[in-house]
């Protein structure tokens, strides 16, 4: 054995590992952690490391050894340590932080499945709490251990997830947990929506730069199937409603690029497309610009196009109805119909919004912008969206504004869009409805005249929708025409090609064609007439001016009139049929207002056609009988001759007064006068010297000659009915002839010297007494030719003048009116003084007929009735046709003149009939007054209601108001017979500071109500009504107090006065129930039906002839006003349905969590609330009403109303318990509702139509019976399913709110069967078995819960439906049982149900063939 075996040496301890020894020891694959050093020593290592050793290289190499160790608890315990310590000196930024750290953190993350749970909590809790500290990213990379933490603690994530919530997140806290949520393990996934919303609360602090990644990762956490609704939703909230902060310029690119995030995650998961569609479709106060945004890229991709387009079009469409429906319901509430208003002006402002933004790095949504301009264009219909205008107080564009500026602002601000543009309009033109395509033609007018250079690009698609035009509905091809004209000042091409268009369409064969061809000509002149006077730079202020090239191609041509290169297409015009001659003369008229000057080339152009019915030197010039033709057996007007000398009369007096004022400035016809004597010839041009010695003529042969002289021409109308008919046509035109002259002699009378007043108002009545003549006579030949009888062609010959005379009386209407307003005003002025001279020889013996004042007052009637005529007339024109229509601003002028001379005149006309009672004039002559002022009372008052109507939604119906406030009469002066005016300030002070409603209640008060009452008293029926309709116009623009003060003073008539005539109780009872505000409409409806019981009683009971209440309510107006409570039903059924769709918004029971902090006013419970008893009390007052209607002997036409109008409610009753379904349970107003609905309404149901069908076995006879009872089996199943079904979703209701809903209700039994009358013992049976069957069993099961939903279903429905199909024998036997038998409970259930039945089975009736 050698020395050193036999002597040992004694080993020393290793030395503990240095940093530098770690980073050696790790870079060895198989070393591992060596177990001597002390983890304290490693530990120390951290906080004590040299300047070349990194802490995170240090911390890289001793993870990687202990990864390679054997797991112990102390090993555990050092790793918890070196994390704790490392997140610490993270936070506290003792050592640098860089990439590197991240990838520390990651292996941490390795080995945090080694940790215990209270190592877990711990780091957790230091992880929560260095939360509200975080500044940036870097301080942020602690918390990607957060979703590994949480996913190993376990039972303590409970904990942990409330301490995060209830931490404060700072700014980039609220970043880095949106890029953590979606690493959330599936113990946490819970809790997401509450993170949610904590995070979409911080997002207003975060950086502006940070929004887009937050988005995306956001996006990223909904592409995995997480709270998408709510990621989307609160996104849209978030970015649409204003809450980034930074300029606009920055807000848009943070937009832009979180849309781009949204387009890419829409592309990679389509299935985010429902969910956007489902939020916006759900609240329409989510749509907000964003929103609008993110549709519109959705509507990119080719297979959501449709939807997305169809979603923006129906909400935008939406909000507007819902407004019109909100704003003219009476028992909506204020704060309801605001927020209606509300969501329209922000749909508006959010599109506008978006489509003036487009051009800020958005160019990929104005393909869709486009489309849904278009398609909301389309929705429009050309004569609805006239009436359905907005007040300007509102400040809403409408639809159709909307729409269109869309569209201008797209063409404005992208040239990219214009073609796209351009080539939609000519395709929609081209293929909508002729009523949707005017709204795509305004479109095109606008482009046209704000921006004319840009369209001069477009001018080859023009002409392409040109040759169109004889192809398209008149109204569209001249709406096309005149849209383009503006356009023809800068392009010689276009005008040209218009014109060759034109040429061809008045060859064409259609009429209408031609019309509208006419019409586009005289529309082409005026353009070109207008341009020449404004001059060459019309549109130097427009918003787009012309490039070089097109400057120089620019061609104006304005040395040559237009009007003389197309005489000759216009004398074409001029041989095709009467309306288009009718066109060519009111344009030329036309042409004359706007430039005078070529009046001399009218004149000419029109001399050669008048020479054709014009003859000099015989008694009477007109040949009147070349203007009527036979044409396929029928007699029609060739020439308008009444239009030709209106029109040459017109022109006559623009002429003359371009002679003596400066005509540029004012074209308004009360400023215009001239007269046709000899002292004004030195002032005319020449050529119209010719028309004005004939038009003097015709004036002398009017005046001198005698009526059968005058219609010498026409045919014998007793030869045969063709001559009757060409009689007819005759009397007609020189009626219309009569009516011009007569204007142009009231242009003489208002600026005659005094001394000639009176010759002149002398001719004036003897024109006035030829019309009224000529009436007659018309109105005789047509008496004369019904009365014939006798053989079949007498009586085809009766229907012929019954249509000459309708045709007649169309052509009356159309026609343009040939007096002015002026004029009409002057002749009422005229009348009135007339007629208070010489109304007391009104009832002088007839023996005296021959004396003057007494032929003077015939004479007046007959100047009355004809002015009155002549100025409803005016007023229907005056409201039918546009405000840009140049003839009318030229004859209408001011019409609110007519006003006063008007209310005069019905005053003057009532003190008639009260002066004719004081005085107890002879029956005899007293009727004889009454019948000529009753039809003059009568046709002003239709005047005056037609005025106000034109009016009332005009800006100018305050003054109106206002002109007649003052007016007051002071009556008939017995004593002098005379009629005396007050023109006065009523009461000066007061009426000087009234205000519009106040001005207008004082005019219903003084001035509508007395004459009603003077007029009911009279028994002037036919005046009350139309002066209830006219309360009604003038009343509705009041506020609700002083409104519903006239609805009372209308119901204190009906408690006082006895009507019988039922049309007028109609009248006013609808004038009570729509001037009344909620609840008391109702109330007194409730009150009138109770009174109309006891009028139409059933057969059981006697009826009372009359009501004690309400006069009104008696056995000759019963059947009218039942049938007006009907209709009040009906349109309150309307309001209900409609706001039953809004429930799901406005309910208190909505439990859907809203992401955001923002306060939506249709989740406010008090708002909620009022609205639900609002909706339950009128429906109550609605159960009220029908309920007294099902015991009234009703006749057939209210029996199918009634019927229609139940299952309108039962159907709303059902929608209302399916929504409380949902919302798990009922409040206390509809429990009432319901009640009230069993106990009035649904038994007397059954009784009701037991008595139809018994009405139908008594009387089933006849074709009238058989159609009504067929009808009647059409209604009957369809109630009886309603209320079946709603008997359903009331007993699942019942179910969840443990409250019997249907303890008063008689559960239905009629099936495919029909249900005879009940007798009295039969009731008492039924009701026996309805008391202890099913009360007690729903009773019972509400208490105990021992029937779900689903199986009290199956009980009560599933058996009978099962049963529906047994049309033969719709007998109960044992072999019929419940579909679910589960326990004894229900065994029982249905042997009561099988016994209830049988009782009732005596009671139904088999079908049969014969039925």
């Amino acid at each position: 054995m050698s020395a050193a075996s036999s002597h040992p040496t004694k080993r020393s301890s290793p030395p503990p590992l240095t940093a530098f020894d770690v980073i050696l020891l790790a870079e060895s694959l198989t070393s591992t952690l060596p177990s001597h050093t002390p983890y304290t020593t490693l530990l120390s290592h951290l906080h004590s490391l040299s300047p070349t050793i990194s802490v995170t290289k240090y911390l890289t190499s001793l993870l990687t050894l202990i990864s390679r160790t054997s797991p112990s608890p102390s090993l555990s315990s050092f790793l918890s340590s070196l994390l704790l310590s490392f997140i610490r000196l993270t936070h506290s930024r003792e050592i640098p932080v860089d990439a590197t750290n991240a990838n520390v953190f990651h292996l941490f993350s390795l080995r945090l499945h080694t940790l215990s749970k209270p190592e877990l909590v711990s780091i957790l809790d230091l992880l929560v709490s260095t939360i509200p500290d975080i500044i940036d990213s870097d301080d942020a990379l602690p918390l990607d251990l957060l979703p590994r933490c949480l996913d190993l603690a376990q039972d303590s994530v409970g904990v942990a997830i409330d301490s995060l919530l209830l931490v404060e997140w700072s700014k980039a806290g609220v970043v880095k947990m949106a890029s953590l949520l979606k690493e959330f393990p599936v113990s946490a996934r819970d809790r997401i929506p509450e993170f949610l919303g904590k995070l979409f609360g911080g997002m207003s602090k975060v950086d502006i730069q940070d929004l887009p990644s937050l988005a995306y990762q956001l996006l990223v956490l909904a592409a995995k199937v997480f709270c998408r609704r709510q990621v989307m939703e609160g996104m849209m909230d978030f970015f649409g409603d204003g809450l980034i902060k930074g300029t606009p310029g920055i807000v848009r690119q943070v937009e832009g690029t979180v849309l781009m995030h949204v387009n890419f995650s829409v592309k990679q998961d389509p299935s985010l497309v429902p969910v956007v569609i489902a939020i916006i479709r759900s609240d329409p106060g989510m749509l907000n610009h964003f929103s609008i945004l993110i549709v519109l890229s959705i509507a990119r991709i080719r297979r959501f196009n449709e939807t997305a387009i169809g979603l923006l079009k129906s909400v935008v469409v939406t909000s507007y109805d819902n407004y019109k429906v909100a704003r003219g319901c009476k028992w909506f509430s204020d704060s309801l119909k605001e927020e209606c208003l509300k969501i329209v002006k922000c749909v508006e402002k959010a599109l506008m919004r978006v489509v003036n933004e487009s051009n800020y790095g958005r160019e990929q949504i104005v393909s869709s912008v486009i489309q849904l301009g278009f398609v909301l264009l389309e929705n429009i219909d050309g004569e609805k969206s006239r009436n359905e205008m907005f007040n300007d107080s509102e400040g809403l564009m409408g639809i159709e504004e909307l729409s269109i500026q869309v569209l201008k602002t797209m063409f404005e601000v992208h040239g990219i869009a214009r073609v796209e543009i351009i080539k939609q309009l000519e395709i929609r033109i081209l293929s909508l409805k002729p009523q949707q395509s005017l709204a795509v033609i305004k479109l095109l007018g606008i482009l046209v005249e704000h921006y004319p250079y840009p369209m001069l690009e477009h001018v080859a698609r023009l002409k392409e929708l040109l040759d169109y035009f004889t192809f398209l509905h008149d109204r569209a091809a001249l709406a096309v025409i005149t849209s383009m004209l503006p356009l023809t000042k800068f392009s010689h091409d276009l005008q040209d090609y218009i014109i060759l268009v034109l040429r061809k369409a008045i060859f064409r064969k259609e009429d209408t064609i031609r019309l509208a061809a006419a019409n586009a000509i005289i529309d082409l002149i005026l353009m070109e007439t207008k341009s020449k006077n404004i001059g060459a730079n019309s549109f130097k202020d427009s918003s787009s001016q012309a490039s070089c090239s097109q400057q120089a191609g620019l061609c104006y041509r304005m040395e040559f009139s237009l009007f003389q290169e197309l005489t000759g297409l216009l004398r074409r015009c001029l041989s095709h049929e009467a309306t288009v001659r009718e066109t060519i003369y009111h344009g030329l008229v036309k042409l004359v207002i706007v430039d005078p000057s070529i009046a001399g080339d009218v004149f000419y152009f029109l001399w050669p056609h008048f020479l054709k019915f014009y003859r000099e030197g015989v008694e009477f010039p007109i040949c009147i009988d070349s203007c009527i033709k036979l044409a396929n057996d029928k007699v029609c007007i060739e020439e308008p001759l009444d239009c030709f000398f209106s029109c040459a009369s017109w022109i006559l007096l623009l002429q003359s007064h371009s002679k003596k004022a400066n005509f540029q400035s004012e074209f308004s016809w009360e400023n215009l006068r001239f007269s046709l004597s000899q002292d004004n010839e030195e002032i005319k041009m020449p050529s119209a010297k010719p028309f004005s010695n004939a038009f003097l003529s015709i004036r002398k042969a009017l005046k001198n000659t005698s009526l059968e002289d005058m219609l010498r021409q026409s045919p014998d109308p007793s030869s045969n009915s063709l001559n009757r008919e060409k009689s007819n046509y005759y009397k007609f035109i020189l009626s219309k002839i009569i009516e011009v002259f007569i204007n142009m002699v009231t242009v003489d009378l208002e600026k005659a010297p005094e001394s000639e007043k009176d010759e002149i108002k002398g001719e004036i009545m003897n024109l006035v007494s030829l019309y009224e003549s000529l009436d007659i006579e018309k109105c005789m030949n047509h008496q004369r030719n019904c009365s014939t009888k006798g053989s079949l062609r007498n009586r085809e010959n009766q229907d012929t003048q019954i249509d000459c005379h309708a045709s007649l009386s169309k052509l009356s209407q159309e026609r343009r009116p040939f007096l002015a307003t002026s004029s009409i005003s002057y002749l009422l002025n005229i009348a009135l003084e007339i007629y208070s001279a010489t109304f007391p020889f009104a009832g002088a013996d007839s023996q005296n007929q021959n004396k003057s004042p007494v032929k003077t007052f015939d004479n007046c009637l007959k100047l009355i009735s004809f002015t009155l005529m002549a100025c409803h007339h005016q007023i229907i024109f005056f409201s039918t046709v546009g405000n840009d229509d140049l003839f009318k601003s030229f004859t209408n002028g001011d019409i609110k003149s007519i006003a006063r001379p008007l209310l005069q005149l019905i005053w003057i006309l009532r003190s008639g009939f009260k002066l004719e009672k004081n005085q107890n004039i002879k029956e005899s002559k007293g009727k004889k007054i009454s019948g000529s002022n009753g039809k003059q009372l009568l046709l002003a008052l239709t005047c005056m209601n037609e005025l106000f109507v034109a009016y009332s939604n005009s800006v100018y119906f305050a003054d109106l108001i206002q002109s007649l406030v003052t007016l007051r009469s002071s009556g008939m002066d017995l004593k002098t017979k005379d009629i005396a005016f007050e023109s006065i300030e009523v009461e000066h002070g007061l009426c000087a500071n009234m205000q519009g409603d106040d001005k207008t209640n004082f005019f219903l008060e003084k001035t509508v109500r007395p004459l009603y009452l003077e007029l009911l008293e009279y028994s002037l029926f036919e005046e009350c009504e139309i002066l209830s309709d006219m309360m009604l116009t003038v009343a509705n623009k009041l506020g609700g107090s002083l409104k519903d003060s006239h609805g009372i003073w209308a119901e204190s008539v009906c408690r006082r006065i006895n009507l019988k005539k039922i049309k007028t109780a109609r009248k006013i009872l609808g004038l009570i129930v729509l001037l009344r505000s909620p609840p008391n409409d109702l109330l007194i409806a409730h009150t009138m039906a109770e009174e109309l019981l006891k009028v139409m009683c059933s057969v059981e009971d006697v009826p009372i002839e009359k009501s004690e209440i309400y006069p009104i309510v008696n056995h000759l107006t019963a059947n009218g006003i039942s049938s007006e409570l009907l209709q009040l039903i009906d349109s309150v059924l309307t309001e209900l349905n409609w706001a039953l769709s809004k429930m799901k918004l406005i309910s208190v029971g909505n439990h859907e969590i809203s992401i955001t902090e923002k306060v939506n006013k249709y989740r406010n419970p008090s708002f909620g609330i009022l609205f639900d008893e609002a909706f339950c009390s009128r429906s109550q007052s609605v159960v009220n009403i029908l309920s007294y209607f099902a015991k009234m002997k009703l006749i057939d036409s209210q029996v199918d109303q009634f019927l229609k109008l139940n299952i309108k409610f039962y159907k709303i009753l059902s929608q209302m318990a399916k929504s409380r379904i949902a919302l798990m349970g009922g409040k206390e107003f509809f429990q009432k509702l319901i009640e009230g609905t069993c106990i009035k309404l649904t038994a007397p149901l059954y009784t009701f139509v037991a008595m139809i069908q018994e009405k139908q076995q008594t009387n089933g006879q006849g074709r009238s019976a058989v159609n009504r009872i067929k009808m009647e089996n059409r209604r009957i199943p369809d109630l009886i399913f309603q209320i079946e079904e709603c008997e359903k979703f009331l007993i699942r209701l019942s179910k969840l709110s443990k409250v019997n809903l249907l303890r008063h209700a008689k559960l239905s039994t009629a099936r495919d069967f029909k249900i005879k009358g009940f007798n009295k013992k039969t009731r008492q049976d039924d009701k026996a078995i309805e008391e202890h069957g099913e009360e007690d069993r729903i009773e019972e099961s509400c208490k105990n819960g021992s029937l779900s939903p689903q199986k009290d279903y199956e009980v009560e429905i599933g058996d009978r439906e099962d049963n529906s199909g047994e049309k033969d024998v719709p007998e109960c036997n044992d072999d019929i049982v419940p579909a679910v038998e589960d326990s004894e409970s229900e065994r029982e259930e249905h042997s009561r149900y099988i016994r209830r039945k049988r009782a009732k089975t005596s009671n139904i009736v088999q079908d049969s063939d014969e039925d």
